[in-house]
Protein backbone atom coordinates (compact mmCIF):
# COMPACT_ATOMS: atom_id res chain seq x y z
CA UNK A 1 0.00 0.00 0.00
CA UNK A 2 1.50 3.04 -0.62
CA UNK A 3 1.81 6.12 1.32
CA UNK A 4 -1.19 8.99 1.34
CA UNK A 5 -3.92 5.73 -0.66
CA UNK A 6 -7.32 5.52 1.42
CA UNK A 7 -7.59 2.09 2.65
CA UNK A 8 -11.11 1.26 1.75
CA UNK A 9 -11.27 -2.08 2.85
CA UNK A 10 -11.50 -1.07 6.52
CA UNK A 11 -15.00 0.69 5.93
CA UNK A 12 -16.60 -2.13 3.07
CA UNK A 13 -19.82 -1.96 5.50
CA UNK A 14 -20.15 1.70 3.24
CA UNK A 15 -19.90 -0.61 0.60
CA UNK A 16 -22.68 -2.18 -0.43
CA UNK A 17 -21.34 -4.66 -2.60
CA UNK A 18 -19.97 -6.83 0.08
CA UNK A 19 -22.92 -7.04 2.24
CA UNK A 20 -24.95 -8.18 -0.39
CA UNK A 21 -22.41 -11.23 -1.58
CA UNK A 22 -22.59 -12.02 2.26
CA UNK A 23 -26.54 -12.38 2.17
CA UNK A 24 -26.12 -14.08 -0.93
CA UNK A 25 -24.05 -16.45 0.59
CA UNK A 26 -25.70 -17.19 3.76
CA UNK A 27 -28.98 -18.35 1.89
CA UNK A 28 -26.54 -20.57 -0.68
CA UNK A 29 -25.70 -22.32 2.60
CA UNK A 30 -29.32 -21.92 4.26
CA UNK A 31 -30.75 -23.72 1.21
CA UNK A 32 -28.20 -26.29 0.84
CA UNK A 33 -28.75 -27.26 4.28
CA UNK A 34 -32.96 -27.88 3.30
CA UNK A 35 -32.04 -29.35 0.29
CA UNK A 36 -29.58 -32.09 2.97
CA UNK A 37 -31.94 -32.07 5.43
CA UNK A 38 -34.89 -33.13 2.31
CA UNK A 39 -33.09 -35.59 0.83
CA UNK A 40 -32.18 -37.34 4.42
CA UNK A 41 -35.33 -37.26 5.21
CA UNK A 42 -36.33 -38.91 1.81
CA UNK A 43 -33.73 -41.72 1.62
CA UNK A 44 -35.34 -43.30 4.67
CA UNK A 45 -32.44 -42.79 7.45
CA UNK A 46 -34.52 -41.10 10.00
CA UNK A 47 -36.07 -42.99 12.81
CA UNK A 48 -39.96 -42.85 13.76
CA UNK A 49 -43.00 -41.69 11.69
CA UNK A 50 -40.77 -40.18 9.01
CA UNK A 51 -38.80 -43.55 7.99
CA UNK A 52 -39.28 -45.84 5.35
CA UNK A 53 -43.06 -47.09 5.40
CA UNK A 54 -43.54 -50.68 6.50
CA UNK A 55 -43.81 -53.19 3.86
CA UNK A 56 -47.26 -53.93 2.00
CA UNK A 57 -48.44 -57.26 3.21
CA UNK A 58 -50.06 -58.92 0.05
CA UNK A 59 -53.55 -59.74 0.04
CA UNK A 60 -54.36 -63.11 0.81
CA UNK A 61 -57.31 -64.57 -1.09
CA UNK A 62 -59.77 -67.27 0.64
CA UNK A 63 -62.32 -69.38 -1.53
CA UNK A 64 -65.17 -69.89 0.85
CA UNK A 65 -68.25 -71.79 0.47
CA UNK A 66 -71.45 -71.11 2.37
CA UNK A 67 -73.14 -75.30 2.44
CA UNK A 68 -76.25 -75.72 3.87
CA UNK A 69 -74.80 -76.62 6.99
CA UNK A 70 -71.61 -75.51 7.02
CA UNK A 71 -68.56 -73.18 5.60
CA UNK A 72 -66.31 -74.68 4.12
CA UNK A 73 -63.05 -73.61 4.85
CA UNK A 74 -64.21 -74.07 8.66
CA UNK A 75 -60.98 -72.93 10.18
CA UNK A 76 -58.48 -70.34 8.38
CA UNK A 77 -55.26 -69.23 10.18
CA UNK A 78 -53.64 -66.23 9.00
CA UNK A 79 -51.13 -63.85 10.17
CA UNK A 80 -52.38 -60.20 10.50
CA UNK A 81 -53.10 -58.58 7.12
CA UNK A 82 -55.51 -57.80 4.81
CA UNK A 83 -57.56 -60.52 3.51
CA UNK A 84 -60.56 -61.29 0.93
CA UNK A 85 -63.39 -63.67 1.02
CA UNK A 86 -64.55 -64.85 -2.52
CA UNK A 87 -67.55 -66.20 -1.61
CA UNK A 88 -70.35 -68.53 -2.94
CA UNK A 89 -73.30 -69.77 -1.48
CA UNK A 90 -73.83 -73.62 -2.38
CA UNK A 91 -76.62 -73.57 -0.04
CA UNK A 92 -80.27 -73.76 -1.42
CA UNK A 93 -81.23 -70.75 0.37
CA UNK A 94 -80.25 -66.91 0.70
CA UNK A 95 -77.51 -66.51 3.23
CA UNK A 96 -75.13 -63.38 3.99
CA UNK A 97 -71.26 -64.20 5.25
CA UNK A 98 -70.49 -62.25 8.43
CA UNK A 99 -66.57 -61.67 9.59
CA UNK A 100 -66.49 -60.56 13.18
CA UNK A 101 -63.78 -60.65 15.70
CA UNK A 102 -61.43 -57.88 17.60
CA UNK A 103 -62.07 -54.21 16.01
CA UNK A 104 -63.81 -55.70 13.17
CA UNK A 105 -67.31 -56.65 11.85
CA UNK A 106 -68.08 -57.00 8.29
CA UNK A 107 -70.54 -58.61 6.13
CA UNK A 108 -71.33 -59.25 2.39
CA UNK A 109 -75.01 -58.52 1.20
CA UNK A 110 -77.54 -60.64 0.96
CA UNK A 111 -76.73 -63.72 -1.47
CA UNK A 112 -79.49 -65.81 -3.56
CA UNK A 113 -78.65 -69.65 -3.66
CA UNK A 114 -75.80 -69.61 -6.20
CA UNK A 115 -74.94 -65.96 -5.73
CA UNK A 116 -71.27 -64.96 -5.37
CA UNK A 117 -69.37 -61.38 -3.67
CA UNK A 118 -66.20 -60.30 -2.24
CA UNK A 119 -65.04 -59.16 0.99
CA UNK A 120 -62.31 -57.63 2.05
CA UNK A 121 -61.58 -57.50 5.45
CA UNK A 122 -58.29 -56.20 7.46
CA UNK A 123 -57.65 -58.37 10.41
CA UNK A 124 -54.99 -56.26 12.75
CA UNK A 125 -55.20 -58.09 15.90
CA UNK A 126 -54.14 -61.28 16.77
CA UNK A 127 -57.16 -63.31 18.08
CA UNK A 128 -59.96 -65.55 17.48
CA UNK A 129 -62.20 -63.93 14.87
CA UNK A 130 -65.71 -66.02 13.97
CA UNK A 131 -66.39 -66.62 10.04
CA UNK A 132 -70.54 -66.81 10.08
CA UNK A 133 -73.42 -67.95 7.44
CA UNK A 134 -76.64 -66.06 8.54
CA UNK A 135 -80.14 -66.04 7.31
CA UNK A 136 -82.22 -63.14 6.05
CA UNK A 137 -83.68 -63.63 9.28
CA UNK A 138 -80.92 -63.00 11.02
CA UNK A 139 -80.17 -66.60 12.37
CA UNK A 140 -76.33 -68.28 12.48
CA UNK A 141 -76.87 -71.15 10.13
CA UNK A 142 -73.15 -72.14 10.50
CA UNK A 143 -69.87 -70.94 12.34
CA UNK A 144 -66.09 -71.12 11.35
CA UNK A 145 -63.10 -69.61 12.85
CA UNK A 146 -60.46 -67.08 11.70
CA UNK A 147 -57.25 -67.70 13.71
CA UNK A 148 -54.88 -64.60 13.57
CA UNK A 149 -51.40 -65.34 14.61
CA UNK A 150 -49.35 -62.61 16.38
Amino acid sequence: MTLGATDTSRDWPRSGSPVVRRTVRGTGVTVLGLLFAVAFVASGHTPGRWGPAPPVQPLRVIRTDLLDDALDPSVVVLDPGPVRFEITNDGPDAQRFVVHGPGTFARTAELPAGGTATLDVTVADAGAYQLEAVSPSGSVISRGTLEVRP
